[in-house]
């Protein structure tokens, strides 16, 4: 009798923990199908709002009386930074 009441214990554990298991597997798919959805939508809007911002060449950018140049300094260690100089050319 013991056998029968362990056995059944047995079997409704294994079914709790593949029901808990399909529960942990849909909320990750669910999250990871938003999280791409996200990202793309993200991204979409970027480039929909930047249409016409964007250039391949540096000849097609219009001419500007000020530019922001990322990721250079005009001086280094006191010295004229050459980097900079070339991309102000």
């Amino acid at each position: 009798m013991h056998r029968l009441a362990f056995s059944t214990r047995a079997r409704l554990h294994d079914r709790a923990k593949v029901k808990w298991l399909r529960r942990l597997g849909l909320w990750t798919g669910g999250s990871v199908l938003l999280a791409g959805a996200f990202v793309g939508l993200t991204n979409w809007t970027v480039l929909a709002s930047a249409g016409g911002h964007i250039y391949l060449s540096t000849n097609l950018i219009p001419e500007e009386p000020v530019a922001i140049v990322l990721g250079s300094s005009p001086y280094l260690d006191g010295h004229k930074n050459p980097f900079f100089e070339r991309r102000m050319d």
